[in-house]
């Protein structure tokens, strides 16, 4: 095959070998049926292109803070449900800090109802409370700053899934952004392929199609979901995503095959 020959361009890849062969066969190039031969091929090479399987719910996820893990509840492969801990940091110090932060609110409230009191009887001015009002205000500030970094010391599955890529274990020392580990759920998985931009005049949203998995070697039903809403200028293709009618529970995201479009003439 020659360089630049890409497999998801099939019929463009057709049409390199079929030249090829006509170059270096004058007489057959010369020849009528030579090219009934040339549009057989493109037909029939066109019609299969290569097709990844994905999960619809699949996220990666990244370490909220510097610190050290407490703990790892789940190993990897294992399913987790919605709302699951999967991971905890040890948070003494933001523990800490945050009951300070409160008996720091609670102390400017008192004192704010002092001044309250304290203008109603004539001994603070208005300007007095207005103080102690925005004072109360910042310390409370501070409490839901301080509840907000204890929210990032445990993560928690956003939806049903299996753990995959586990980069980290108990009491590893991470740094704030570093890949933790992969969630994926399986049971609900989608087609991407990419096919030539021309063929969007004989393919619809709702047409079926084939697809025949690499890894499990069996053959199973499709069918258009909807087009990426864009052709690429260079390539002049366009992205294709679809659903498995039959998902048997054998199917894991990153796989892939041959998917076949039988509408195309």
């Amino acid at each position: 095959m020659k360089r630049g020959c890409i497999p998801t361009h099939a019929t463009w890849c057709a049409g390199l070998l079929l030249g090829a062969v006509l170059a270096s066969t004058p007489a057959i190039g010369q020849d009528p049926a030579g090219d009934d031969l040339f549009a057989q091929l493109e037909r029939d090479i066109g019609q299969q292109i290569r097709v990844q399987v994905l999960a619809i719910e699949d996220a990666i996820f990244l370490s909220p803070q510097a610190g050290r893990i407490g703990a790892v509840r789940f190993r990897e492969g294992e399913y987790v449900t919605a709302g699951d801990t999967i991971l905890s940091f040890v948070c003494d110090v933001l523990q800490a800090e945050l009951v300070r932060a409160k008996a720091l609110a609670n102390r400017k409230q008192t004192e704010l109802q002092a001044a309250t009191r304290g203008q109603r009887l004539g001994s603070e001015s208005g300007t007095a409370v207005a103080i102690r009002q925005a004072e109360l205000g910042e310390a409370e500030a501070e409490v839901a700053v301080s509840e907000k970094q204890l929210k990032n010391c445990t993560i928690a599955a956003p939806f049903d899934g299996q753990i995959t890529d586990l980069k980290v274990k108990s009491h590893y020392t991470v740094s704030a952004g570093q890949d933790l580990f992969r969630l994926v759920n399986n049971r609900g998985l989608e087609l991407k392929t990419v096919i030539p931009a021309h063929w969007l005049g004989q393919l619809s949203a709702g047409d079926a199609f084939t697809i025949k998995i690499d890894e499990t070697g069996r053959t199973y039903s499709a069918r258009i979901e909807r087009f990426g809403g864009r052709v690429d200028p260079v390539s002049q293709s366009i992205p294709v995503f679809g659903s498995i009618d039959d998902q048997t529970g054998d199917l894991l995201s990153g796989m892939s095959g041959q998917a076949e479009f039988r509408q195309l003439n």
